[in-house]
């Protein structure tokens, strides 16, 4: 069986696919996965036949995303939805995804929930359809109403939209389920169990010895957040507020602030922002003892479930916190 699965340009969107990606082709399919060229390299570093997608027109991804800071956080989401994922990555995308099913003919499409093109061609092809989930199922709740518009402005119908088959890594006792959607199935993702039990060991000696009985508090908005310059102030009052915590704190940011990681401007600007919020914090009380700020970079160990995400890590010192950043 042929299956084309089909991702945007997002770390954490094609996370929630590869798995079942990977699944099919060592279950025997042949499996490929459509994507912008951008992201061409994430693909194929993932084992899979790239097929490319044009790339949305930076003018109007920057056109949108200009809005957004004067926008409340439900507003933005409601404007990226559907004005990135609904109309500008979609008209973007949609040419080369007809070609891909054209041309390859796939038995069944495995898409993500912000990959539009793929079900509008999908559907007007008759090609069955499977949606993999990014978060609770719930978030379906949120995009449908929203993506039903754009669809119908080209004259496409979103029931069968709704009525695609769910597949997930999220496990049941953490799903929020969705009203009305298709059936949910509920999977393991084995690469992460192998991971898991090859580092069920204690977490690497980041806090002091007397810490570790501490509660351990994890904290992450997602693999991509970090990396796209719009949070800066966000995530500068999380670290404000955890380090005053009695707790060990784990703030993941994903790749976008590993030392070994992608350096464009972007990453770049997110990264300095945290560390410079996180520092700022640490130094700036000078009522108490001095404070200090170690960076992890050159000790860090590569690999790991995590993918070497880069963390920030505050623990308490006499009452301040210290500042750690490196990869996991």
């Amino acid at each position: 069986m042929r299956v084309l699965g089909a991702t945007t340009a997002g770390a954490g969107h094609f996370a929630g696919l590869l798995p079942f990606a990977r699944a099919g082709a060592q279950a025997g399919h042949e499996v490929r996965v459509a994507a912008p060229p951008s992201f061409a390299g994430a693909v194929e570093d993932a084992g899979f036949v790239h097929e490319p997608l044009a790339d949305a027109d930076p003018a109007e991804l920057g056109a949108v995303f200009g809005r957004v800071p004067t926008l409340s956080m439900r507003e933005a989401d409601d404007l990226v939805v559907q004005e990135v994922f609904g109309r500008v990555d979609r008209d973007a995308a949609l040419p080369g995804m007809r070609a891909a099913l054209d041309r390859w003919r796939p038995h069944v499409v495995l898409r993500e929930p912000a990959e539009l093109a793929s079900y509008v061609a999908a559907h007007e092809r008759g090609i069955p359809h499977v949606q993999t989930q990014i978060g609770p199922s719930a978030i379906d709740d949120r995009l449908l109403p929203l993506l039903a518009v754009p669809l119908h402005e080209i004259g496409c119908e979103s029931a069968a939209l709704r009525a695609a088959p769910r597949w997930t890594i999220v496990p049941p006792s953490f799903d929020a389920p969705s009203c009305g959607t298709g059936l949910v199935t509920y999977a393991r993702d084995p690469a992460v169990d192998l991971a898991t039990t090859a580092t069920m060991a204690t977490l690497p000696d980041w806090w002091r010895p007397h810490d570790n009985d501490k509660p351990l508090v994890y904290v992450t908005f997602g693999s991509v957040a970090a990396s796209i310059g719009l949070f800066p102030k966000f995530y500068t009052r999380v670290v404000e507020q955890l380090a005053e915590l009695p707790a060990r704190v784990l703030l993941t940011l994903g790749n976008s602030g590993n030392p070994r990681g992608p350096r464009n401007a972007a990453t770049a600007r997110a990264r300095g922002a945290v560390v410079a919020a996180a520092r700022c914090h640490a130094c700036c009380r000078r009522h108490r003892r001095p404070r200090r700020v170690r960076n992890d970079a050159e000790h860090a160990r590569g690999g790991g479930a995590t993918g070497r995400a880069a963390a920030v890590l505050l623990r308490p010192i006499s009452g301040s916190p210290v500042v750690s950043v490196g990869p996991v």
